[in-house]
């Protein structure tokens, strides 16, 4: 049975008040990845998504979707704009069939390209805060459900990323083509990082929190011109039971990637700052912190990136997104802005 065929059995089986029989249109781009692919399904007066995801062996996919439904409904109780999963016809929060888990929500209308403008990251910023808000006030059994369930897979070891990162920068600096120049900018922005990676030793107790895991701007819907407003707060995918301070360091660093220049940029972590510690959503001495738990995550992926451009000598469309997102120099410098520690380079 072909992706087609079982879409329209999904849809058959378990929406067919909601699907109007409609050819569905599979979504190219950003709602197509190796782990799950979007579905446009037009209904009956509005359109919905259907995302369908492959599990192998993940014994604990239909409780993770039960629990991800309860903290949406939750979230969305407390005033949040989340696109609520519509029940199956007996009543489940996914529909299955041939491994594949399908989830059906309402399509967000109005919204916007997200184009870094100032007014656009302060809407997304204060989004993203409510979302951790709301996050930080759900009951207690909702986390302790979770907490049970098998958390995704940990970040790697970024003292080890550094050590491969110093073995490969020789390689990276004697090419002379792109491929060599990237690799050498990005693996130079890693050893930059390690002064503020080795403040994490600092860090006491973390307390275990539900975690969004990836509030940044793909995942904060905006509607509006001027005055720029969140339209849906999306990508629950990675909802598990962690520390809590990495929402918050990618909040501020997708803040930090405001695009018009080092004054707005600085104005945007000030506004993140002056949010988060009105809201009490970040205790003050923590933004110390923030790069560094965003760091320890993301170098280890920033360096085998890099060794595998430096293997094969060539990337995919999807690369420059991929290290814009993962950029330790940036993160670096952001890590400055909050706390004025001194940048030092590697070199």
């Amino acid at each position: 049975m072909n992706e087609l065929a079982v879409v329209r059995e999904l849809l058959r089986r378990h929406w067919p008040a909601h699907w109007d029989g409609t050819p569905p249109e599979r979504l190219p781009g950003w709602a197509d990845t190796t782990r799950h692919c979007v579905w446009r399904v037009p209904g009956h007066g509005r359109a919905y998504l259907l995302t369908l995801r492959r599990h192998r062996d993940d014994p604990w996919a239909e409780a993770r979707y039960a629990l991800r439904r309860r903290v949406l409904a939750d979230c969305h109780r407390q005033g949040l704009p989340v696109l609520l999963p519509i029940p199956t016809a007996a009543g489940a929060p996914t529909g299955w069939s041939a491994g594949l888990a399908g989830e059906l929500t309402p399509m967000a209308k109005g919204a916007v390209p997200n184009q870094f403008a100032p007014p656009q990251v302060a809407a997304m910023t204060t989004a993203a805060l409510d979302l951790r808000d709301c996050l930080d006030r759900l009951p207690g059994v909702l986390r302790r459900g979770l907490a049970a369930i098998t958390a995704p897979a940990p970040a790697g070891d970024w003292a080890a990323a550094v050590d491969q990162a110093q073995r490969l920068l020789p390689a990276a600096e004697r090419r002379a083509d792109i491929w060599g120049w990237t690799a050498t900018a990005v693996l130079r922005g890693v050893l930059a990082a390690v002064p503020a990676l080795c403040t994490l030793d600092q860090r006491g107790f973390v307390p275990p929190s539900v975690v969004h895991g990836a509030p940044h701007d793909d995942n904060v819907l905006l509607c509006g011109g001027r005055e720029p407003q969140a339209l849906a707060v999306l990508g629950f995918d990675e909802l598990h039971v962690g520390d809590r301070l990495y929402d918050l360091a990618v909040i501020a660093d997708t803040a930090a990637r405001v695009r018009v220049g080092e004054t707005a940029r600085r104005q945007a972590l000030a506004r993140f700052l002056e949010q988060a510690f009105r809201r009490g959503l970040l205790p003050e001495g923590e933004e110390r912190f923030l790069m560094p738990v965003l760091l320890a995550r993301t170098v280890p992926a920033a360096v085998e990136l890099m060794a595998e451009l430096l293997r094969d000598g060539r990337g995919g469309p999807e690369l420059a997104d991929r290290l814009d997102r993962l950029d330790p120099m940036r993160k670096v410098n952001v890590h400055h802005l909050l706390t004025g520690a001194e940048v030092r380079s590697c070199c």
